[in-house]
């Protein structure tokens, strides 16, 4: 069933985010993915893996390559995401296929499944063992759209000059969300290997304080989901 893509009455106020909290088993065949193509992330839940499965493979018969998925171990934040226990992003050369996930999604109502946008580039040049994924979902309020902007191209810049620091893998922009209320933005980004995403904060308090000023600006509400190498 689709839901509605209203904005929760949820706000975070000046909650710290927390780089490094859950954990996903993940794993990020080395595929180029469009700069701009149609991506889909499908959340599975949790003893349903063979639905989960089962949606992955519908997705490939119809054109669409897998480029990241991982088994979730937890999640935090206010963010309604339901608790999965599977993920996997995709890239659809063929838009159309977007105007079949109403099937999909009736005939497995369980899954959670966002559509939209992906803007990126590779989305893993070495081993996948060897990378520490985050997925951030964000709804954003909007107070000053231009300086949201410019505070978090600053942010991954920064994050990017320092040696552990994590680096921007892409984002899905969502255009229509089913089994879940649309988030505005989900962000991909990784560190280099498992102990630069565990010495990071450590590390780097005065980031950290940063990205906990963003969303206290500029966030209603989000959900980070990590990830550890097999």
């Amino acid at each position: 069933m689709k839901m509605k893509n209203s904005r929760l009455p949820v706000t975070i106020g000046k909650v710290m985010a927390v780089i490094g909290c859950c954990s996903v088993i993940a794993t990020a065949p080395t595929h180029a993915i469009a700069k701009r193509s149609t991506g889909i992330l499908v959340l599975g839940a949790k003893n349903a893996d063979d639905n989960y499965r089962n949606a992955i493979i519908w997705l490939d018969k119809r054109g669409c390559k897998l480029f990241f998925s991982g088994k979730v171990a937890g999640i935090r934040g206010a963010l309604d995401v339901k608790d999965p226990g599977n993920m996997a992003l995709l890239g659809c050369r063929k838009p159309s296929v977007a105007r079949k996930i109403d099937d999909l999604s009736v005939s497995m109502p369980e899954l959670q499944i966002i559509i939209g946008q992906f803007d990126g580039g590779q989305f893993d040049q070495k081993s996948s063992a060897e990378k520490h994924y985050t997925v951030k979902f964000s709804r954003f309020n909007n107070n000053d759209v231009s300086r949201r902007k410019q505070d978090l191209l600053a942010l991954n810049s920064e994050a990017k000059s320092i040696s552990n620091g994590w680096r921007q893998a892409g984002i899905l922009i969502p255009d229509a969300a089913y089994g879940m209320a649309k988030p505005d933005a989900i962000d991909f980004i990784y560190y280099e290997n498992p102990a630069d995403a565990q010495n990071f904060r450590s590390d780097n308090p005065t980031v950290v304080q940063k990205v906990g000023k963003f969303n206290s600006d500029h966030v209603l509400d989000f959900a980070y989901v990590n990830s550890r190498p097999k």
